[in-house]
């Protein structure tokens, strides 16, 4: 079967979703022993978190967005955390010290919330284990054994901390080369970069929380996987969102990958479209 890739590009060429480029990463780390279970306590290897909502919180439950940290992501809010964070690191301060403030709202691994200093907290997990800044790891494990085609540009704090949360920037082409990559469940032309294993449980929901849905036990209709979306009505397929209107969509079964990057100035009024635009990039596959 060949292979379909479709490029919406509503901006330059450069896209903001990096969870899935990070989740990589740390599942590469596991698999190398770098992190010996995912059952273990986040603060078991950043002891930074020690008496912080992530204090005891398992690993699993921060790569399913299910820490049951308190985070206001409300970007139209100016005291919502995320612009907090944002001023935190525009003033010169710690993301992480910020991504330590944080506080538990409810038991972690019962109910599914994205909270984007999770994704946060797993950077820190990755740098300390591996010894290496994640930008230097996904340079050496991922960007030059695929063949990227541009360099990408990683923000940091003023402590060489990049913002594991977002703001990795790379072009259309290199984001479908990279969902190729999780299209073929890890491998490259031969090569399993990411072991397939965990890159099928990184988009298989495991528990009750995580189902596709109408879902009492989630704040979205969408599935959830290792920081992977499931449509709401999946079939086989998995996804990648970023703020303002960024996809990434993967169906293996059809060998499709869709990519658009967008600088949607009303994102947050028009939420609901996330779930508009699967099932259009769902229809787009099942046509071919």
């Amino acid at each position: 079967m060949s292979e379909l890739f479709v490029f919406i590009s509503q901006v330059n060429p450069v896209n903001l979703i990096n969870l899935t480029a990070f989740t990589a990463l740390r599942l590469i780390a596991i698999e190398e022993g770098y992190i010996n279970d995912i059952h273990r306590p986040v603060s078991d290897f950043a002891h930074e978190l020690k008496g912080t909502g992530y204090d005891g919180v398992p690993l699993k439950n921060v790569l399913q967005m299910s820490s049951g940290v308190f985070f206001n992501e409300d970007y139209a809010d100016f005291n919502a955390d995320i612009n907090r964070m944002g001023r935190t690191v525009a003033l010169g301060n710690s993301i992480n010290e910020f991504a330590a403030s944080l506080k538990s709202h409810r038991k972690s691994g019962e109910y599914h919330h994205y909270v984007s200093m999770d994704t946060q907290v797993l950077g820190m997990v990755l740098k300390n284990m591996v010894g290496k800044t994640p930008s230097a790891y996904l340079e050496e494990k991922i960007w030059k054994k695929i063949g990227m085609q541009s360099n990408a540009k990683w923000l940091v704090d003023d402590y060489d901390m990049e913002l594991a949360f977002g703001t990795l920037n790379v072009t259309t082409r290199d984001y479908a080369r990279f969902s190729r990559l999780y299209m073929n469940y890890g491998n490259w032309n031969g090569e399993q970069i990411v072991p397939e294993n965990w890159v099928k449980d990184s988009v298989t929901p495991d528990a009750p929380h995580l189902q596709a849905g109408i879902n009492p036990l989630s704040s979205s209709k969408m599935g959830y996987g290792y920081q992977w979306w499931i449509p709401e009505h999946p079939k086989g397929d998995f996804m990648a969102l970023g703020v303002y209107g960024q996809h990434l969509y993967i169906n293996p079964g059809k060998k499709v990958v869709i990519v658009k990057n967008s600088a949607d100035s009303q994102w947050k009024s028009r939420q609901e479209t996330n779930y508009a635009i699967a099932a259009c990039f769902q229809n787009i596959a099942e046509s071919l």
